[in-house]
């Protein structure tokens, strides 16, 4: 089981809200600033990130959770 153990309405174009899980089978495992999407009849979430610049022009994003070989940054 998941449990949503915070809920911030967003509102804003596609983005509905920013949340933050809790997978108590996993040891009280905890991603935070999860956010969600709708569009349509589409609906997607996207992994907490941060971004960065390079070159001091473009921004960039980089997962901070990642399934599989995992690592955090939290």
């Amino acid at each position: 089981m998941i449990e949503i153990i915070d809920y911030k309405p967003i509102n804003q174009g596609s983005m509905l809200a920013q949340v933050s899980i809790k997978i108590p089978k996993w040891g009280g495992f905890i991603i935070k600033k999860i956010k969600v999407f709708c569009k349509s009849d589409a609906r997607w979430i996207a992994f907490p990130s941060e971004e960065y610049l390079k070159d001091n022009v473009k921004k960039y994003f980089y997962l901070i959770v990642k399934v599989g070989r995992m690592f955090l940054l939290i």
